[in-house]
């Protein structure tokens, strides 16, 4: 899974080839829906076809918990307009609709935190990078993008599971020696547990694990804010409301807008 280019295609898919997973949903009694193909998974949740023909109603309260997942995306997204690209069944791709207000606390965070876990259920240990990439060293195993559609957040998250596309800092479980990795659906389903624990978590003790595991904690990178110039920060932190604390020249502050910029030195 990849970042590249700006992506705004028109969603086309029809879902022929969707269907209801086995798997328990730890979230709600809302299906956990696979399309081997699809543009977005992003869009496919809150696809006005695709919720009359997996929900009973395309009523907004039978939405909380669906699960969207596909093999393939050809126009995800990611942030800062970028698209989202993944090789053909490598990563666990999907998007969790939860009912909570776009004032939730660690939104993308919580999603991270659940993949880190996730993959430290497999041997792999994990950091996470502010604001909503999951790493393994220094390379990208998974990212998260939330957004709020109709009241309700979309939280898309991929996780190169099988393999990682060539040319990019990422890396797969896989490729990092993960143990026992069983099917997609084996793998989604141990995903959806932790997503279901860490959506359930209180705010404090996401706070504290993140800071615990944040990535480049005490070392410099290059910090690019929104229409701006790169500057070297070192990361300090992250505040009580989801900021993360860096320190410049000028002193120590937090930062809500932006990214880190290639690896630490």
């Amino acid at each position: 899974m990849a970042s590249k280019g700006d992506a705004s295609t028109m969603n086309d898919d029809t879902y022929e080839a969707a269907r209801v997973l086995s798997i328990r949903n730890p979230l709600s009694d809302a299906p956990v829906v696979y399309q081997p193909r699809v543009s977005s998974t992003m869009d496919m949740a809150s696809d006005p076809v695709f919720l009359r023909r997996f929900l009973r109603s395309g009523a907004t309260a039978s939405v909380h918990g669906l699960v969207a997942a596909a093999g393939r995306q050809h126009a995800g997204r990611g942030t800062h307009g970028r698209q989202w690209e993944s090789d053909e069944d490598a990563a666990v791709l999907m998007t969790v609709v939860i009912d909570r207000p776009a004032d939730w606390p660690f939104a993308s965070i919580r999603f991270g935190l659940a993949v880190r876990a996730y993959a430290a259920s497999r041997g792999v240990p994990a950091t996470i990078k502010w604001p909503n990439d999951v790493m393994v060293d220094t390379r990208k195993l998974a990212g998260v993008l939330c957004e709020w559609r109709g009241g309700l957040m979309h939280a898309g998250v991929g996780v190169n599971v099988y393999g990682s596309p060539s040319g990019y800092a990422s890396v797969s479980l896989r490729e990092a020696r993960a143990v026992e990795i069983g099917s997609y659906e084996s793998e989604l389903k141990l995903l959806l547990e932790q997503i279901a624990r860490y959506v359930d978590q209180e705010t404090a003790r996401v706070h504290e694990e993140l800071n615990s595991c944040l990535y480049g904690a005490g070392k410099r990178f290059m910090f690019r804010m929104p229409d701006a110039l790169p500057v070297e920060v070192r990361v300090c932190g992250v505040d009580a409301v989801g900021g993360l604390i860096v320190e410049t020249e000028s002193g120590r502050g937090s930062v809500y807008a932006g990214r880190l910029e290639g690896v630490p030195f």
